[in-house]
């Protein structure tokens, strides 16, 4: 079994959510939602509110919240790709062109701003202090990991403690708020919402530690996947630190000097790539990732129903993906 017969399993869920997320759209300005569905309806794999649903039924939830709380997911994590493809000068996602290439970086931004507020808005009238204090919590820590990146730019000297952080930030705590948030809903206690959460944050870190490796290796102009763009925009991640790490100082000026480069090209891609090939760096970049997959695999060893299973595919998709 796979990640998409794993949907199809709960694809009657699934459903339900597109439709909260086309109901909480509804705004007596077209275009926001005009904007928003552009997104939200090209090609995401619903990831977050698939976590959260197999989280809550693992649980032993059987309510109709989830869809709503699955669906203010989606949006906190759609406003973030709206506000980060503003930041990063972005022209193409899930092979499409990015909103502010279509509408510009303002009405991108104001976007943005509104599937937050609705986000905020659902949760409200959710009523539970516990979901919201959670989701707030990881919202105000993905902005947070978005300033320590950009604090962190173009520092070829940067630590795995603070990537590790700020990946964590930025990816990890979202994903840990939709599985914890499940078991809220199951009315858990605190151990087991503990253990949850860690799952979540798991599978984050092996999403994103996976996302930044196959930067360097996988290219898929389609997409707007273009090998090494994390380096052209300076950001250090993964391979590049344990490369580093093994490297004498000669190879290690030969690193610097190629990443704080004020006009990076292809061919300082091609010598940055192989120097971190010879270190190994990518094939070591995955093993981490393996790690926080088992890792989330232990967190969700106590549970005793088939939805175990069911998150254990989830988390094993995540070393299988290509983009």
């Amino acid at each position: 079994m796979n990640f998409k017969e794993v949907q199809q399993i709960i694809d009657s869920d699934l459903k339900r959510v597109s439709e909260t997320i086309r109901s909480f759209l509804d705004s007596k300005i077209s275009f926001i939602g005009q904007v928003a569905s552009y997104l939200i309806e090209s090609g995401g794999k619903r990831f977050r509110p698939t976590v959260h649903i197999l989280s809550a039924r693992a649980c032993g939830y059987e309510g109709d919240r989830m869809y709503t709380i699955a669906s203010t997911l989606e949006f906190i994590h759609t406003a973030t790709l709206l506000h980060d493809d503003v930041v990063d000068y972005a022209e193409l996602r899930r092979g499409q062109p990015t909103a502010n290439v279509l509408w510009g970086n303002e009405a991108t931004v104001l976007v943005g701003d509104f599937l937050l507020a609705r986000s905020f808005y659902a949760l409200v009238g959710d009523e539970d202090l516990d979901i919201l204090r959670c989701i707030s919590n990881a919202t105000t820590r993905m902005a947070e990991g978005e300033i320590l990146q950009l604090l962190q730019t173009n520092n070829p000297e940067i630590t795995f403690e603070d990537y590790l952080e700020i990946i964590k930030c930025k990816t990890a705590v979202l994903i840990a708020a939709a599985s914890e948030t499940g078991a809220i809903l199951g009315k858990k206690n605190r151990e087991i919402r503990e253990r949850m959460h860690n799952f979540g944050m798991n599978i984050g870190i092996a999403f994103q530690i996976t996302d930044d490796t196959l930067d360097y290796i996988i290219e898929d102009k389609t997409l707007g996947k273009t090998r090494g763009q994390d380096f052209i925009d300076g950001k250090v991640t993964l391979p590049f630190i344990l490369a580093y790490e093994k490297s004498d100082k000669c190879e290690r000026e030969i690193l610097k000097n190629l990443f704080l480069k004020d006009e990076k090209d292809q061919n300082d891609f091609e010598k940055i790539y192989s120097i971190l090939e010879s270190k190994n760096a990518f094939n070591l970049s995955f093993e981490y990732a393996n790690r926080y997959v088992e890792k989330a695999k232990e967190d969700i060893s106590f549970l005793d129903s088939h939805y175990r299973e069911y998150l254990s595919i989830i988390a094993d998709y995540i070393l299988e993906r290509k983009y």
